[in-house]
């Protein structure tokens, strides 16, 4: 089954990380988890969001100063289940998102409460790691972080690219998504 969300996300940028750096489709490729119990290998599953400035554009602030702007991370394909994604079912959250630059600056900045109008919580990171990738960590408390793609790899483009990368490479985690498995649950009739 396909949980598809569409995020708001309050996205705000720390060192040389530029908001522009995280406009486009992203697909998720993998997942990991920072405790053990906390991640689980599932079905394949593809799931392309179109992130941009969301049209509200309203602004926060999080206790350590940061100014945050909204973004809105919206489903643009779901398989196996696509019409999960366009449907009456489909969720809809918000959270403030920080973008670093620096490795050195997520495990810092994680867990920072964000007032946003009437809201408070706290917030996650985003980073671009890799010319093609980028790392998004959530704000729940498992602290689960997806790698997402701009070009979606073939197995062999990400087995080459996964150990190149230093913020991933000893990490544990499952493959998501990829070209085949996209096109192996498109000839499945997803």
């Amino acid at each position: 089954m396909c949980k598809v969300t569409i995020l708001l996300a309050l996205l705000s940028t720390v060192g040389a990380a530029n908001i522009n750096d995280f406009y486009g489709n992203y697909t998720i490729v993998m997942a990991f988890s920072n405790r053990e119990s906390g991640l689980r290998d599932g079905p394949p599953t593809c799931v392309t969001f179109a992130v941009s400035e969301d049209d509200h554009n309203s602004k926060c602030t999080c206790d350590d100063g940061n100014d945050c702007t909204y973004v809105e991370l919206r489903p643009v394909e779901c398989m196996p289940i696509a019409s999960f994604v366009t449907g009456p079912d489909s969720v809809s959250i918000s959270m403030p998102m920080l973008a670093v630059d620096k490795t050195t600056d997520i495990n810092l900045l994680k867990n920072v409460i964000c007032h946003c109008g009437d809201k408070d919580s706290k917030r996650g990171i985003v980073k671009k790691i890799h010319e093609n990738y980028i790392i998004m960590s959530d704000n729940l408390e498992e602290a689960k972080e997806i790698l997402l793609a701009q070009k979606l790899p073939s197995n062999a483009e990400f087995d080459r690219d996964f150990p190149l990368i230093d913020e991933i490479k000893n990490r544990t985690g499952f493959k998501v998504c990829t070209r085949e498995i996209r096109e192996k649950l498109l000839s499945l009739g997803y």
